[in-house]
């Protein structure tokens, strides 16, 4: 059965803890390492705060192109910075070949 995760600093998900989430604390360990052992746990989904997912673009780039795990960016407790919905236009682009999400 495939599972979730989520990846941010600790104030970040302390949330997704309380509700069952596997969350990790990038400010512990480093963000590929965390990477690599879910992946090899199967993990399906792995949210990641939006602060991270733009500091580690890299790293999650190199997973474009298989099906899992999938990487969805998500606010932190700063707010939002745009770049999860700026993936999802990405992705609907990419998969259809226009970008059908209403402009802000």
């Amino acid at each position: 059965m495939y599972k979730a995760a989520v990846i941010g600093r600790h104030d970040d998900i302390l949330a997704y803890k309380a509700v069952g989430f596997t969350a990790y604390d990038v400010e512990e360990a480093e963000f590929r390492d965390i990477v690599r052992s879910l992946d090899k746990q199967e993990y399906a989904v792995i949210f990641v705060t939006e602060e991270i997912y733009e500091k580690n673009a890299e790293v999650i780039d190199k997973y474009t192109d298989k099906v899992l795990p999938a990487f969805i960016a998500i606010p932190g407790m700063n707010g939002t910075t745009g770049i999860g919905m700026m993936n999802v236009r990405r992705c609907t682009e990419r998969a259809i070949g226009v970008d059908i999400l209403i402009n802000d």
